[in-house]
């Protein structure tokens, strides 16, 4: 059972990290090659650098800023409601 939510929690984790990946090409052209790397590191590490990543491109795009503060007050909207 613990494999299957491993590689699951896994397979997640590189899903969200390839979006990130589409996103910043799509903002600026380009990706951070400094992030893809060959081995990878804990899940916990891997989900830090993520949001790293996220707040890093955020600093340089208006758009991104945008999304995130739409996504929170739904967020929050939804959250509320129930």
């Amino acid at each position: 059972m613990d494999n299957t939510f491993d590689k699951t929690a896994i397979e997640t984790i590189d899903l969200l990290e390839a979006r990130l990946r589409r996103i910043e090409y799509a903002v600026s052209g380009k990706t951070d090659e400094a992030t893809i790397s060959g081995t990878k590191p804990s899940a916990v590490k891997r989900l830090a650098d993520l949001e790293y990543s996220l707040h890093q491109l955020a600093s340089k795009s208006r758009v991104i800023q945008d999304l995130l503060r739409l996504r929170e007050s739904t967020s929050s909207f939804v959250n509320a409601s129930h």
